[in-house]
Formats: C-alpha cells, sequence, structure tokens
C-alpha cells in the first residue's frame, strides 16, 4: 500500500540519517543498514504476534531511561561498540514501523491523531518552559528542558486528547475520558524520554542529526 511504501522511505531516510550519526561514513555500510532495517520490519510484521517484538523494545527503553538517568556514566556502550548502536537503531525504527502500520490497518486517524498528540506534547512542553521554566529537568542530557515544561506537555495533550472524544465519539463514556487521559498521558511522558534519549545520541556523536521527535515516533508506539 502506499501508506507502507511512505513508511519504508522515512525508514530508509531515518536510517541513513542515524548511520551518520553512529559515525558509519561508508555508503556501502549505510545502504547495508537500511537494508537490514527494511528487512527485519518486513519480516517481523509478518509474525503471528508482534506483542513479543513490542515487549522486547520496551525493555530496550527501559534501559534507555537508565542512561538518561545516569549520564554521562554509562555511555560507554553507546560511544564506543558499534554492536550497542546497531542493535539500538534496530529498536529504535523496526518497532515504530511495525506499530505505525498495524495502527493504519485499524484506523488511519489513529496514525494522524498519534502524531497531533506528539506535536501537542512539544508544543505545550517548548511554550510552558519558555514561559515558566525555572527548575531543571536533566541539565546533564539537555539543559534546556524543565520540568514545567513537562507539565506544559502533559496538559497540552490532555487537551488535544480530550478534544478528540469529544469530536469523534458521538456519545463518550468515562471509559473513553479514561482510556484517552491515559492514552495523552503515556505519549507526553514518552515523548520526553525519546527526546533526552535523543540528545544523548547527539551528545556522544557531538551532532545535531536526527530529526526531532524521531525517537518520540517510537516510544510512544
Amino acid at each position: 500500500t502506499s501508506f507502507a511504501l511512505a513508511v519504508a522511505l522515512i525508514l530508509i531516510v531515518s536510517s541513513w540519517e542515524y548511520c551518520n550519526l553512529i559515525q558509519i561514513k561508508q555508503l556501502a555500510g549505510k545502504a547495508l543498514y537500511a537494508l537490514l532495517i527494511l528487512l527485519a520490519t518486513y519480516f517481523l510484521s509478518n509474525a503471528p504476534s508482534n506483542l513479543t517484538i513490542l515487549y522486547a523494545a520496551a525493555i530496550w527503553w527501559l534501559i534507555a531511561l537508565i542512561w538518561v538517568s545516569i549520564f554521562p556514566k554509562g555511555s560507554r556502550l553507546l560511544r564506543k561498540n558499534l554492536l550497542v548502536k546497531l542493535v539500538n537503531g534496530l529498536f529504535i525504527f523496526v518497532p515504530m514501523a511495525i506499530a505505525l502500520m498495524a495502527l493504519h490497518l485499524l484506523d488511519p486517524m489513529l496514525v494522524l491523531f498519534l502524531l497531533i498528540l506528539i506535536w501537542a506534547a512539544d508544543i505545550g512542553a517548548y511554550f510552558a518552559g519558555k514561559s515558566f521554566g525555572k527548575n531543571k529537568l536533566c541539565p546533564r542530557v539537555s539543559p534546556g528542558k524543565t520540568r514545567e515544561g513537562v507539565y506544559g506537555g502533559v496538559a497540552l495533550t490532555q487537551v488535544v486528547a480530550m478534544s478528540y472524544v469529544y469530536i469523534s465519539i458521538q456519545t463518550p463514556s468515562l471509559s473513553d475520558f479514561l482510556i484517552f487521559f491515559f492514552l495523552a498521558l503515556v505519549v507526553s511522558i514518552a515523548s520526553v524520554l525519546g527526546d533526552l534519549f535523543e540528545s544523548i545520541l547527539k551528545r556522544i556523536a557531538e551532532s545535531k542529526l536526527l530529526a526531532p521527535s524521531l525517537c518520540q515516533c517510537w516510544l510512544v508506539l
């Protein structure tokens, strides 16, 4: 389908850029890694159950949370070990693509809604941080991020989620509001973690590569 082709294009561009981030400069190396990402996505997306893949990826991101919490300690593996960097990329891109395609099959509007939630988390965090930010969130990783920014991102995603319930469901029940409340909460928190982990990768590589919300897109899926 056209959506699958669009996801494949995103994977190629993102994995190519990620190769620059982890210091893979050779054209052949970049092409092979992009091919590996595409093949892994294709075969795993046709697996009987995707839950095992998502569970494994969730465990990997718990490790990423630890990296963020103790940085710069514990960053040696990400800095020196190429295998860890390659596996990290697999856990970023492959589950993201599989989850996006699964959401699209369920309801194409859910993909757009998810992206809007991610954007709302970023926008809310930015303006709240600029206006009210005083308490640093994780200064060793990202000096500009504040706790007030996190609160702003959470608040705006809740506004978007509740609006979506009102618009898309004719007679919403309390359970509908609760489901989307927790969904928006997970998205906003995951967006922060994804952004912080992306900052670690950039600091290690001393680079400004990777599109904003690249990690967030996976993490909330």
